[in-house]
């Protein structure tokens, strides 16, 4: 992947998980993403905190939690276009 502008990175993250199929660590998605370890970190940190990833403690692998599909649920209840 190229590098992303800011406003951009949150979802191609969660889109990079959803390509690979399993937990990886820091180093692994600022590889995948060819971002800066401290770019990835702080943009991990912000989700981990606001519950979107959890940490597999064995590896310090990253995984996204359900909340993004809680989320999207309860967007789409209220979609005006299917109501």
């Amino acid at each position: 992947m190229k590098l992303l502008r800011r406003d951009g990175r949150t979802l191609s993250l969660f889109e990079v998980f959803e390509k690979i199929r399993h937990a990886l660590n820091l180093s692994e998605i600022a590889k995948v993403m060819d971002l800066p370890l401290s770019t990835c970190h702080g943009l991990l940190g912000t989700l981990l905190e606001r519950g979107y990833m959890y940490s597999l403690s064995q590896k310090i692998s990253l995984y996204p939690t359900r909340k993004i599909l809680q989320l999207a649920k309860n967007i789409l209840a209220r979609d005006p276009v299917i109501a």
